[in-house]
Order: structure tokens, then sequence, then C-alpha cells
């Protein structure tokens, strides 16, 4: 089908001719668009209700299908049904349509009836014939549609195979809508074209289904059944068009109803009443349909945009009216699929309203009369008969938006008024509104005005910040209240009160800034600062400065070791304190043995820095070997690796002194560490346990010295006893670029020569010692 434009009117020619028998059936041009185009421009080329509610319950995997629905009127059942396509509606008038019935018994039977033992198929010509011609129009119209030959909408000859086929394409297009619109509208019509079937085998009050199928298989374009099931009861009240609304215009009425109804109502007649509701004149000769068409909605702010978003949901229909501000009434009826006409709805009652604004007026001058009064000065040539006054109007751009500057609406008498309320700096246009009975406005032209300003914002408050792992800050604040913000600066420095550094290229025109930096420097704390400016560049005081604390990236060195040992009832651990900054404190750990889970013990504070701490472990058993590590905890969160482990065994007694002054001295040449000690003043054999840990290992027992009663003494005493000389050990064939702990411990012999049990004779461990062999 193809509709020819020409500006603002539409040519369009339709030529239909139909001969049989010597017989021609000829509808008038003006005729057929009222049939077949109701009042609208768009062709729709499907049937309206039927195939809109179309759900054909088949196991068939065809494309196209029949369309069912059912009426109830109590004494009979009245079916109408329709092809969902113009090709199987092509196929199936050939092939006819079978009809059948299912009764749902009260006892649970159920049974199947055919109604068609032969398939009903569209009138013949001859059958035609014998009706009355013009009688029905719509009758006509399916005629046309089943026999007419020529069925085109452009009187232009195509010029190519292509323009052929799609104007052939058209044409069928056409004639299968207009096929549909006819059985819509008239009984007779569906009758005609076999889409219709009255069962008057029924029973009031009965449960019934129905099936209508078409055998097309065979011609290779099977159609899916139509099924549809109801009770044979009368409804208690008809229905009737639902949603009607009016909304007057100027010397105009806009109509709108419920594009969807319960009553499957598509087509409609309209009618006025201007006597209060007595009488009604019908506006619609033809049956109405405002048509939707989905190609040319594509939402969005245009006018078909906004036009087509109302289509969807929504009929409308445009009356023009003599005059405003007269009542009228309006009601519609629906004529649904089934060709019966409901009952008319509740009317509405709508008036015309003025909608032509009064003259504009003319702003002569706006000047800056004392700090920030702007006088505006303005004339109306026309002073139309019904202004009631006028409304200045301010706003920062030539297009707007504007808002009144007072709240009272000016008398019609004023020429000019004083604006005291404008921001110095800002860009500000005024107009001028004139305002009539009606409500209506009319805008003058914007005039500009100008204020000077000198006076700086404010300091901006409620500054603050964050900053994650990855070095990005994110700075917050309060917006100032001046009207005349422009924007704000930032500014940052690693000193709290000085070398603050801009930032921002460019003012900032919101109140969130995101900054970022290294986050490996090694400065823990990063201050901001932001000003404030106006549209005339006057800056505002500092902020308050916020401090970001830098998450801490890289773990805080671990704490050392220095030595571990034993009191008759406690374990003690003495470490060195890591040199890390924003150190918050130590956890100290301890486990019974190599493959054990660390317990945590305690969190010690933070020391001075150099100061040594230490820990005293008073729920340590008797004659049990513990490990024991540390870890530093970062202020920001991060702990740092565990320190190197240290073994302590809490003996039940000493006899021995804690061994003393013990030293490790790195020999590189020769690869291997000397250890020193101050031996204890004994006279009797013994023997030294040395503690190793290497890199994160365990301190733990690593090599056994053994002295003899010989080597014991040198024949030089103190307070009567013996000196010991064995003070040395070479460990020899170390790694270079490793840690290494050392610590020692004495063991007694007994009388045998033979070491005493963990139970007795033993010494405090020494203090621990670290060499880092490079």
């Amino acid at each position: 089908m193809k509709i020819l434009f020409n500006k603002t009117k539409m040519n369009l020619s339709l030529k239909i001719n139909f001969n049989t028998r010597n017989r021609i059936w000829l509808i008038s041009l003006g005729k057929i668009l009222c049939m077949v185009l109701g009042l609208t421009i768009i062709v729709i080329i499907s049937c309206q209700s039927l195939l809109a509610q179309s759900a054909p319950l088949t196991d068939s995997s065809a494309p196209f299908g029949i369309a069912l629905k059912a009426k109830a009127f109590g004494d009979s059942i009245v079916l109408r049904w329709a092809p969902t396509d113009g090709i199987a509606w092509g196929v199936s008038r050939r092939k006819g349509y079978t009809v059948y019935r299912i009764t749902y018994g009260f006892n649970g039977k159920v049974d199947t009836t055919l109604l068609t033992p032969t398939p009903i198929l569209p009138w013949t010509l001859e059958k035609l014939n014998t009706l009355a011609a013009g009688k029905d129009p719509y009758v006509a119209m399916a005629a046309q549609a089943l026999y007419g030959k020529d069925f085109t909408m452009t009187s232009k000859a195509p010029r190519s195979l292509v323009e052929e086929i799609e104007q052939q394409s058209d044409a069928y297009n056409l004639r299968f809508f207009v096929a549909m619109q006819a059985a819509d509208l008239s009984k007779k019509a569906a009758e005609v074209m076999g889409f219709r079937l009255v069962d008057k085998a029924v029973t009031k009050g009965m449960y019934y289904g129905y099936i209508v199928q078409s055998d097309t298989a065979s011609e290779g374009e099977p159609l899916k059944a139509g099924i549809t099931k109801l009770v044979n009861a009368v409804p208690a009240k008809p229905l009737t068009p639902q949603g009607l609304e009016g909304m007057g215009n100027d010397m105009k009425i806009e109509l709108q109803w419920n594009r969807q109804q319960k009553g499957g109502f598509d087509y409609f007649f309209i009618q006025r009443s201007i006597d209060g509701g007595k009488t009604y004149q019908l506006l619609t000769p033809e049956p109405y349909f405002s048509s939707y068409n989905p190609a040319l909605d594509k939402g969005g702010d245009s006018l078909q945009g906004k036009v087509q978003a109302v289509l969807r949901d929504r009929q409308v229909f445009f009356d023009s009216i003599p005059e405003n501000y007269v009542d009228y009434y309006y009601r519609i009826a629906g004529i649904d699929p089934f060709g019966d006409t409901s009952p008319y709805s509740e009317p509405i009652k709508v008036h015309g309203v003025d909608r032509t604004p009064p003259s504009r007026v003319i702003v002569d001058s706006v000047a800056n009369i004392f700090l920030n009064h702007i006088f505006i000065r303005w004339r109306d040539p026309e002073k139309a008969g019904d202004l009631v006054g006028y409304f200045v109007a301010r706003g920062s751009e030539h297009d707007g938006p504007f808002y009144p500057v007072h709240d009272k609406l000016l008398p019609k008498s004023a020429t000019s008024f004083i604006d005291t309320t404008a921001s110095a700096g800002d860009k500000i246009f005024y107009v001028v509104a004139s305002v009539d009975t009606a409500g209506n406005y009319a805008y003058s032209m914007p005039r500009m005005g100008l204020l000077t300003d000198s006076i700086p914002p404010a300091a901006p408050t409620g500054l603050k910040g964050m900053m994650d792992a990855a070095g990005m800050i994110v700075l917050q604040w309060d917006a100032n209240k001046e009207k005349d913000m422009s924007g704000y600066k930032v500014y940052y420095s690693y000193n709290p009160t000085s070398n603050f550094i801009q930032v921002t290229q460019y003012p900032v025109k919101s109140t969130l800034f995101v900054d970022s930096i290294s986050p490996t420097t090694l400065d823990r704390h990063v201050y901001y600062k932001i000003v404030a400016l106006d549209k005339q560049g006057n800056h505002s005081d500092y902020s308050e400065a916020v401090d970001i604390q830098k998450p801490v990236v890289t773990p805080p060195s671990a704490p050392v070791a220095k030595s571990i040992y034993s009191t008759q009832n406690a374990i003690i651990t003495e470490w060195i304190g890591s040199s890390s900054e924003g150190v918050l404190g130590y956890e100290i750990y301890r486990k019974k043995s190599g493959d054990a889970p660390w317990d945590t013990l305690t969190v010690i504070q933070q020391q001075p820095f150099g100061v040594p701490f230490q820990f005293e472990d008073s729920t340590a058993c008797q004659n049990q070997t513990y490990i024991y590590a540390a870890a530093t905890v970062d202020s920001t969160g991060p702990r740092s690796k565990l320190s190197a482990k240290v073994s302590g065994y809490l003996h039940n007694g000493f006899v021995l002194p804690r061994p003393d002054k013990l030293k490790a001295v790195y020999q590189k040449e020769k690869r291997s560490i000397v250890l020193q000690w101050a031996g204890p003043a004994i006279a009797q054999p013994y023997y030294i346990i040395i503690h190793r840990g290497v890199g994160d290992g365990i301190l733990a027992p690593w090599r056994s010295l053994q002295v003899s009663a010989a080597e014991s003494v040198d024949g030089s005493t103190k307070d009567g006893k013996a000196l010991a000389v064995k003070n040395s050990f070479e460990d020899i064939g170390v790694t270079s670029g490793k840690h290494y702990q050392y610590a020692i411990e004495f063991h007694e012999m007994n009388k045998d020569n033979k070491a005493v049990g963990k139970s007795s004779g033993k010494s405090p461990l020494s203090q621990v010692v670290n060499v880092q062999t490079n």
C-alpha cells in the first residue's frame, strides 16, 4: 500500500473493481476511506480485536493460526474467528473452517460434537448476488475483499518488477485488512466471510469449549487451531466503553478513552449534547477508530513521539466547538468483534478554554541603580482587554528558565519594578510576563542586567576526605550558600601549616573532588585545603585543613628478638622494636612445636624508638619447650611478617648461672662466625648447648660442647672456685647474605660425666645475638 503525501494535504486514490455475470459493484472513494480508515490516516493491516487476544492452545509449530472468540446469550453462543495473517487467510478461505463444540457436563462427562460436517466457506459470487446491493456497505466491502480484481492504493503504474511486487503485496495486505474490518463491523459481513457461527443447541449455565480449524496443511501452510472456553451465561450488566476523559482547549475538545477495553471494543460511535445532556447528536456517522503505529513510536520529547506515546494506550478524538466556556456533554458506544453495539457510556462534561495569550510587552531598560537594586521598565502597546497584570521573572541564561522575583501579580497599570534580590556577578536576564483572565502568559524578549561585586564568599566548611591503598583521594565538603558561586580551588601539602600547592587548574563546580598521589612516598600524612570563588573571581579564605592518613602499602618491619631466658616462674623474651613509621604496637605469639598453630598472647604498645621491650610469659608450664615470635602492627592495620623464632624452656629450678657476655663476630675471609662468652665458675664437668637460628628459622638447639674437669679449671680461682676456660666456638661454613641468631646455655654433668636430665642442672638461656653475613 502506498500513501502519497503532498505537504499538509494527503492525496490518496483507491480503485476497486468487481465484475462478474455482467454485474459491477463499485464503491466510491469517500465511502471506502470512511469504512476502511475511519478518521485515521494510518492503515492497520491486522484484525484489531480478534488477533490481539489470539492464543490457540495447540502443539502445532505453525507461525500463524486462527483467532477465536465466543459470546454467550443464554439461548445461543456466537462464535467469531479470523486468521492471523493475510497468507493464512488466502489459504483458509479456500479450505474453509471446521468447528467443534466441547460440552463439559456436571457429572464430569465431556462430549465433543462436530458442528460443521461441511467446512464453512466464504459466500460464493452467486450467493452474494442475491443480496440487495448497498443495503449493508460492509457486505460490499467483504465482497470486494473476496472477489475484487483491482485493489491498489495508487494509480501510479509500476516501473520495475520490484515495484510491481511491492504494489501487489500492498494491495493484498489492504484486501486482508478490508476483509477483517468488514467482519468486525457487520455480523452479515462476518457471515459472508465465513467467520461467524451461531450455536443454538446449547443450555444456559453449561460450560463449553470450541475449536475452529482449517485443513490447510495439505497446501503447505498449516495453521494453529483457534480454541476458547466459556460459560453460557449472559452478563448481569452489559459492558460499556471505559476511561472516557475530556480536555478543553481553545474552541476545541480533546476526548480520550482506553484503547484496551474489557468488552473488546475497537470501533466507537461518539455523541455530543449541547443542551445539558437532554439530546445527543452523533459526531461519527461511520464507526471511529484512532490507530496506533508502533513503527512511529520512537519515544523522546518530539511532538510525534509524544502523540504516539498517547496513542499507544488511548483512543483520541478531537471535536471543534463553536464557543469556549460552554459546557458540552460527550458519551461513546463501542462495537465488539461480534458486530454488536454497546450501550453508551456515562456522559462527561467538558468546556473549551481560552488559550490565546495576551500581547507581549516591550522592556525598555534594565539598570543597576543602587547596590543590588535593579530597575526594570516596560511598556504594553496593545493592553489586551482581558489583561489582569504582570510578572517580572529572572534567569541566568538568555533562554531561561525564568523564575518570578515577586509573589503577587503586579497590576495591569504597572510599568516598572525594582528587583532587590539579584546576586552580584551573576549573569542576569529579565522577562516581563503579561497574564490574562484565563491564566495565559506572554513573555517579553529577555533583557540583560549586571551587578558589580567585590565581596568574596565565605571559607568552605565541612571538608573531609579519605585515601585508598592505590593512592586515590576523595574529598568532599559543604556547598557554599552564596548565589554567585563560580567554583572551588583545591590545595595540598605534606605540612599542615605551610607550603600548600594548588591542585586544580580550573575551579571545581561540584563539592566532590578526586585526587591521587603515590602511595609509596615516605610521608604518612597529606593535608588539603579548599578556597571558594565567586563569578567575579573573588577568593574566600582557606578552609580548615583536612588530614588524610595514607594507608600502608608496604607492611612494617618485624621486631628482632634480643634475648630469651627463664626465671623460676616465667619465660622472658626481650625484643628490639621496628624502625618503621606509624607503628601501633606488637603482637606476641607462642606455640609448643613447629606444626602447632600460633596462639596470640598479648599486644604490647609501641615503645619509644630504640628502647627494647620485653614480655614475661607467666602462663608457661614447667619442663615444657615453647616457641615464640612477634609481629609489628601498623596504626592503619597491616602487620609485618613474623620475627625470627626463639625457643624457651621453663626449668623447675636452675643451678647454673646464666651465660654472660655472649657475642658473635663474622669473619668474612674465613666465612665463619666466632662466638665468645664468659664461662661458669665451677670446678666440675659441664657441657654447653649452642642454639642457632638462620633467616626466619626458629632459634633451636644446634650443637653441644662437652667440657671435662681438667678443662674446667686453669688453676686460677675466684672466691675459692675454679674458673672455666672453655668460652668460645667457631661456626664454620656460614652462607653469605644470611641472618644468624645465637644463644647458649650451660648444663651440669653427673659424677659419671653423663648429662643431667631436664629436671635439674641447667642454666637460663643467654641473651640472643644477631649476625648478618655479607
